[in-house]
């Protein structure tokens, strides 16, 4: 077939996409709550031929697309299904129908992408030398994520998967481009709750009191030492206080404050030393004031490590589509996280950028933005690569 024959496919049910696109992001759902998601995706499937697999517990969905060599190889495609907790500023018709909640991750795009994908691959299924296992996933933005209770349940075997690959919609690059890096791609990413406590009194005699905000804004600037002076300069990593509450009237010094943030780094070795850091940051100063505080880690997503192989062949597939210039060789690795990490801790995989933006047209809001939207054209360009990496991953397999 011509080296752009997923590009036609795909141009040709482009409003089916931008429909498909719009029904998701006018419903968007929270983590573990995709349940309208799912059911629209399993009717969609349904009319592709496709049956979800029974033994995926709802509100994810799995369905395999066997080819006509059954026992051949199997690649995994991927999308992500939940929402924020973002009230979406966008004034247009499809701007989300539920108050608090927005597709501000592209991952209406996602699915419209791969249910795409899904319909051009299942009309050539009898030329598939392998199967497709299609994955549309919940929970991708709450801890402890989507990917690796799908794992739990068995999701890379029956059959057994051999390469797993997605996208992710970013608007800093314009529609049309592919961003690819191999190795080390995204974050490992843990989050943190520090609680200082101190001892409450009148504002004007903080020597009788111990006032814990004084303290916390201490700690949470020393934090950023971390990275400035106690880590390598080519070393990446983030410390982030994304929270602070404490204190009940203005003229009462606060007993007790909380934070909550989150640390990222490349590698799990680093974060480990962060930990150290930032426990005996802590201690030193609530000691050096008589505070007393406590310190909790919860484990979030593994680095993102995308296969050097894998990130080959989606690159040239991903040129068959967008042609060669427009795919772009990322040299920096991003310190966002994502549970794709998990499924790349058992199988080869890759995740690329693909752009969503349109300067030209104002799309430039990034990810997580109450205003963020996509170029719809990009569904097109993402249907057709996820398509054409599966084929080509196919036919290139022994």
């Amino acid at each position: 077939m011509a080296t752009n024959c997923f590009r036609q496919e795909t141009e040709k049910i482009k409003d089916w996409l931008i429909e498909l696109r719009r029904e998701f992001h006018q419903h968007p759902e929270p983590s573990m709550e995709e349940f309208r998601t799912c059911r629209t995706i399993k009717e969609t499937l349904s009319e592709l031929g496709l049956e979800p697999e029974p033994n995926f517990p709802e509100p994810a969905v799995v369905a395999t697309l066997t080819g006509a060599e059954e026992t051949g190889p199997t690649i995994a495609l991927r999308a992500d299904m939940d929402a924020l907790p973002i009230t979406e500023k966008n004034e247009v018709p499809y701007a989300s129908q539920q108050p608090g909640l927005m597709h501000a991750c592209g991952h209406d795009a996602h699915l419209a992408m791969l249910l795409g994908a899904g319909m051009v691959l299942s009309k050539r299924r009898s030329e598939l030398p392998g199967n497709v296992k299609l994955i549309f996933q919940p929970s991708e933005e709450t801890y402890p994520g989507g990917a690796r209770m799908l794992i739990e349940h068995g999701v890379l075997e029956n059959p057994h998967v051999d390469a797993i690959f997605a996208h992710h919609v970013q608007s800093h690059l314009e529609v049309g481009q592919v961003g690819v890096k191999p190795g080390n791609f995204m974050a490992s990413t843990r989050e943190f709750t520090l609680t200082v406590k101190g001892k409450s009194g009148h504002a004007a005699h903080p020597q009788r009191g111990i006032d814990s905000i004084v303290i916390t804004a201490q700690i949470i600037m020393a934090f950023q030492t971390i990275a400035s002076r106690l880590t390598s300069p080519t070393t990446p990593v983030v410390v982030s206080a994304c929270t602070i509450a404490g204190g009940v009237k203005p003229n009462v010094l606060a007993g007790e404050v909380t934070v909550a943030g989150t640390v990222r780094v490349l590698e799990e070795a680093v974060g480990q030393q962060v930990e150290r850091q930032m426990e005996e940051i802590v201690r030193g100063l609530t000691q050096t004031y008589g505070a007393g505080y406590s310190l909790h880690f919860q484990p979030g997503y593994p680095a993102v490590q995308n296969d050097p192989a894998l990130a080959e062949l989606v690159t040239a597939a991903a040129a068959k589509i967008v042609g060669k210039e427009q795919v772009i060789q990322l040299e920096q690795p991003s310190m966002g996280g994502e549970d794709f990490g998990w499924y790349q801790r058992y199988r080869p995989g890759v995740i690329t950028n693909l752009g969503c933006g349109n300067t030209a047209r104002g799309l430039t809001a990034p990810i997580h933005n109450e205003r963020f939207d996509i170029d719809e054209d990009c569904l097109v360009y993402g249907a057709a690569i996820t398509a054409q990496v599966a084929w080509d991953y196919l036919r290139a397999r022994p």
